[in-house]
């Protein structure tokens, strides 16, 4: 209750828990401290106002509620009412104030639950009518009341006036069905008559609707068109029937070869171990035999190791590589190669690096490199590994010679397996086939490997691989 003069003269238990004032601290102050800053002006005017109208009581803001504002500065939502009253030609105003913060509440979430009702709703309409699939829904488990899009009309209803065969024959009619009783089908194929004559072959999803109980009322199926897909699938599976028969024939002509070649060198290492009694053009003869019969036994091996790659045969198992100690492995390995060649290596490595791989691959990947970098240097050369993280997600190893180098055209043919690159008639001894299988390991490890070379200057190899998570 107030005075004329706006003033507290009363103030209830209710008010206090509402507004957060005990009524001792506010009797005598004035009314609009229980409203926000912004209304204080307007709201003096509007009361004096009703006192002078006549009316004995009116509601505030009509049927809006009204902003109230609390001790701690917090606004909420208020229902207010106000009555006045005359004694001894003074005026008097008794407001009544409900907090409506709850309501309010409820009745945002409802307004912005229709909201969102509608826009899927909207939703729901625009991808019925514009996604490329046949989309069917029944409103009820009878399949009595049902709505399909243009597409769904067009495949399955009539083509060219000619009657298909009844709903009850249509696959998709039994899947949306078993939906409707609450048996969600997922993945379901089947093959369809197009009205051009043309078989279809179909892929879709029948899903159940239920209501607020969770009972099911009814459903949605949708199918699209994987013909494409299925021709596809259908190449793909001739081409691995026909990779794997190469596979196998490669597997079977290699081994043939290895039982002669085997026989052949046998030979040959007895007649090596009688050269003392050899002429000199015999034992330059075993000589060659020797080199040859090894030669093609390396290039056996090689082409057996790329067919199996090509036809993922042998599929890695990841793992944490750790790059320091595999390093130092492949160091003690090539020592007396370096030492043959007086080639001076040098490695830097941090040793927390790690890549995740198979740890045979990246090795073979690495002696392979290294090897070449040994093979085509120069005599007293150097050979340098580093190791750099890139990007937080791959590391980049590094092989470094300073070897002939290549040009730009021998670069271009650097992958191409059994091109050795003009080196048929130089000292050293290869099959041309050791690239472009460090190459296939590096890609089965989800890496890549790259080049650059400077003739005259050398070559560096860069091997891309992921790195591995702490442990």
């Amino acid at each position: 209750m107030v005075d004329d003069q706006q003033a507290i003269l009363l103030f209830n238990a209710a008010a206090e828990t509402m507004f957060g004032y005990c009524a001792a601290d506010i009797i005598g102050r004035p009314l609009n401290i229980l409203l926000p800053m912004r209304f204080h002006a307007t709201h003096v005017h509007q009361v004096h106002h009703f006192g002078a109208s006549g009316g004995v009581a009116r509601r505030i803001g009509n049927f809006d509620a009204v902003a109230a504002c609390r001790a701690d500065g917090t606004e909420f939502p208020a229902e207010a009412s106000i009555s006045h009253f005359r004694i001894d030609r003074q005026v008097f105003y008794t407001a009544i104030v409900r907090d409506i913060s709850e309501r309010t509440h409820h009745i945002t979430a409802l307004r912005a639950s229709e909201e969102r009702e509608r826009a899927h709703a909207k939703e729901i309409a625009d991808i019925l009518f514009a996604v490329p699939a046949a989309v069917c829904i029944a409103h009820d488990s009878s399949l009595s009341n049902i709505t399909e899009n243009e597409l769904h009309r067009k495949w399955f209803d009539t083509a060219g006036g000619a009657e298909l065969p009844a709903p009850d024959a249509h696959p998709f009619r039994d899947v949306l069905q078993r939906a409707a009783n609450g048996n969600e089908v997922r993945n379901y194929r089947f093959s369809a008559l197009h009205r051009d004559g043309t078989t279809r072959h179909l892929l879709g999803n029948a899903i159940t609707l239920r209501d607020e109980d969770m009972l099911a009322c009814g459903a949605v199926c949708a199918f699209v068109d994987v013909t494409d897909l299925k021709m596809s699938e259908l190449t793909v599976l001739a081409e691995a029937k026909g990779s794997a028969a190469k596979s196998d024939y490669i597997t079977h002509m290699t081994h043939e070869l290895r039982t002669p070649l085997g026989t052949m060198l046998g030979y040959a290492q007895l007649l090596e171990r009688a050269r003392p009694s050899l002429r000199a053009d015999q034992s330059k003869a075993v000589e060659q035999i020797l080199k040859a019969g090894w030669h093609l036994r390396g290039l056996i091996d090689e082409v057996q190791q790329l067919s199996a790659i090509d036809a993922h045969a042998t599929q890695p198992a990841f793992e944490r590589v750790e790059l320091d100690g595999m390093l130092q492995d492949l160091h003690a390995m090539i020592a007396p190669l370096l030492l043959e060649k007086q080639i001076s290596a040098f490695f830097k490595t941090d040793g927390n690096l790690a890549i995740k791989g198979s740890r045979q691959y990246c090795k073979q990947v690495m002696l392979n490199l290294l090897s070449n970098a040994i093979k085509y240097n120069r005599h007293g050369g150097a050979i340098h590994v580093s190791c750099e993280p890139e990007h937080g997600e791959t590391l980049c190893i590094v092989v470094r010679d300073t070897g002939h180098g290549l040009d730009p055209e021998q670069l271009a043919h650097l992958f191409q397996p059994f091109n050795r690159l003009g080196q048929e008639s130089g000292h050293e001894v290869g099959t041309g086939v050791g690239l472009i299988v460090t190459k296939r390991l590096v890609e089965a490890m989800g890496g890549a490997i790259g080049v650059s070379s400077t003739p005259g200057i050398g070559t560096s190899f860069q091997v891309r691989l992921p790195i591995a998570e702490e442990r």
